[in-house]
Parts: C-alpha cells; structure tokens; sequence
C-alpha cells in the first residue's frame, strides 16, 4: 500500500504544474516523510528542503506547514546525526508556529489542514522534537510529546517507539528531580529491552544496545537512566545489578563480534531455535493483533506467551546445568550484590561510565556483601 501511495505521489508530482502549489510543497513534503522512512535520507533531504522553499512562498495560506516542514527536516538531520543543524531546524519550526502553536495534548500525533481543497493530516516527529524541547528545557511540552508517544506506540505496537517514549518520560522526570516516576519510566523500557534482547539471534545481539530508537536515543540510556534514578533513590545496591546488566550485554556482543563461540549439540540447538522461533513470532503476532484483533492479543498476551516463556525458562534451566560455559558466554548474567564473595579484609571498587557521569560503588563485607 505505501509503494502504490509513492507511485501516485510521484505521478502527481509530474503533474505538478497543474496544481496549486501549496499542495505541491504537501506533495514534497509527504515524499520526504517517505524516503525518510525508507532510510533514503540523502533524497528525503531534498525533498523537505524543497517543500520548506514551497511553503516559504506561501505562509500566509499555509503557515503551520511551514514550520511543521521544518521540524521534520530537523527530525531527519536529527536520525542523521547533524545535531546542530536539527536543534537549529527545531528552534526554527517552533518560533514559526508563534501564537499558533497547537495544542500538544489534543492535536497530537498529527494536524489537520485545509490545503487547495484536500484535508490533509501532517505527522510531527514526536520522539526528536520532544528530545530537542527536553534539551532547550521545555519540560512541559517535552512530557506532553512522549507521553503522545508512548499511548500511540502502545497502540500501534512500535515497540522500538514505546522504548525511546519511555526514556524520554525517564529524561523529563530526572530533569524535575521527580526520581520515582523516572525510575519506573526507566525500568519499562529497560523491561522492553530485555525483552527484545532475550529472543535475538546472536549476528543481531553486536551493537544493540547502542543502536538508534529515533528522536537520538538508544537503548542504553534507558538502562544508564534507570542507574541514575536509583542511585538519586540511594538504591545502591540495584543500580549496581543494573550497572552489571549493561556489562553483561555489552560482554555478549564483543565476544560474538570476536566469534568467540561455544556450541551445542545439535539436537540442543534446534531446540534452542525453535523456541527463539516461537517467542519471536509469537511477539511479532502480538504487534499485529494490538490494534486490529483484541482477542487474539488477549489470547497471546495471557496464554500463548507466558506458555512459551515459562518453556524458555525451563530450557535455559538445562542448558545451565548440562552446558554451563555455553550459557556463561551466551546468556551472560549480571551479578547482584549477594552474588559476590568479599573478606573482610577486601574491598570491591566497580564502576560504570555514562554520558554524563561516572558511578562507582565500594563493596565490603559487613556481615555479607553491602554497597
């Protein structure tokens, strides 16, 4: 359906001389969003740059598209890595919309326009406008845009959408010093991530977790955020575990990207797919069934998957016992604090570096291990 939709966009381009050309500038604009969700960004450029100049010339019978134009060439530069130019383009958008800025809550995820008779609905990039007011200090509105957000992407079943959300709900509520909220904001989508994680083959676990969600986050902030609330909770001793976690993922993709590998008997290991096959599919039906089958989603969401985990859980279970070294590489476990075996004459001094600040943590025996 998106390819025959591209097709007539660009036949309708063709036969843009006959067109008002406010609703060619719309034209652009949508074949923008297209490619840029096709990862063509160099021709995604193009396309915005030019409904930009479109619009420019006609702001007066269309002035929100205009700025809505230039938020989401901000959004694209943003997913490019062009930061400058995005917080520019941001900024940019945002003072255009002046007294006419909508309101987050109700107009969200899309405006609707009148254009040379065609009533079009106009997507903002929630996830990097929502990063850029979070970074200019807008927490109000930043709130406003990933709470958006995460209710579509709930909706829609985008979970590397409903992650990224999380996080920047996680960002707001640090940034308000509220640190129970971003704890649990941090922690759904740390949940989310171990999830994912726990059903990837082994080629896909390299770089995961600092791979792009959207709108500049990664899945690592949401488990570097998680530490930060704990420890403004003085929760020591989770943040620890946690700082663990992120250790013991990064471990598993260093080693696979240096093919450093055990293997299981092969009656183990096509169990071992199988399994992953299902958890997977059965993950992928779930996605679907959200939106267009309620009862198939109940059924997945209460039956099916706690069936298939619950097998999951068993399996791993064997292979710990039969296969110890396999598991150790493969499904690294994070250490918590009763897991660790300190004298009393030793101390344990464990650090984690982030973004923007480095933890450590002093472990000693007072009566067992203790932060």
């Amino acid at each position: 359906e998106a390819k025959a939709a591209f097709t007539r966009a660009q036949n309708i381009i063709k036969n843009g001389a006959k067109l008002s050309n406010p609703l060619y500038a719309m034209i652009h604009h949508r074949q923008g969003s297209l490619y840029r969700e096709a990862g063509n960004f160099s021709k995604a450029e193009s396309e915005y740059v030019s409904a930009v100049s479109y619009w420019q010339t006609y702001s007066d019978s269309s002035y929100p598209m205009f700025a809505i134009s230039k938020i989401n060439l901000g959004a694209l530069y943003h997913q490019m890595g062009d930061y400058p130019r995005a917080q520019s383009l941001y900024a940019q958008g945002l003072s255009s919309l002046g007294e006419r800025e909508p309101n987050w809550t109700s107009h969200l995820p899309a405006f609707k326009l009148r254009i040379g008779g065609y009533l079009l609905r106009v997507k903002f990039n929630l996830l990097g406008l929502g990063h850029h007011l979070l970074l200019t200090k807008k927490l109000s509105v930043a709130f406003s845009l990933f709470k958006n957000a995460r209710d579509i992407s709930q909706k829609t079943g985008k979970e590397k959408v409903l992650v990224a959300a999380y996080i920047g709900l996680g960002k707001v509520f640090s940034a308000l010093e509220r640190f129970e909220e971003a704890e649990n904001a941090y922690h759904q989508a740390s949940e989310l991530t171990q999830g994912e994680w726990n059903v990837l083959p082994l080629s896909q676990q390299i770089n995961f977790l600092e791979k792009p969600l959207g709108g500049g986050f990664t899945r690592i902030q949401a488990i570097e955020g998680l530490i930060g609330a704990m420890h403004a909770l003085e929760n020591y001793s989770e943040a620890f575990y946690w700082s663990e976690h992120t250790k013991a993922r990064l471990l598993v993709g260093s080693l696979t990207q240096g093919q450093t590998v055990f293997e299981l008997p092969l009656n183990q290991s096509r169990r071992e797919d199988n399994l992953m096959n299902t958890l997977q599919y059965l993950y992928h039906q779930k996605n679907l069934a959200q939106t267009k089958d309620p009862g198939l989603f109940w059924e997945i969401e209460q039956k099916e998957l706690p069936k298939a985990k619950q097998e999951w859980k068993n399996f791993l279970n064997f292979l710990r016992r039969h296969y110890p070294a396999y598991v150790a590489i493969r499904y690294a476990q994070p250490f918590a604090i009763n897991d660790l075996f300190v004298q009393p004459h030793e101390a344990l001094l464990v650090y984690e570096v982030t973004d923007d600040r480095l933890y450590a943590w002093l472990i000693k025996q007072i009566g067992r291990a203790h932060v």
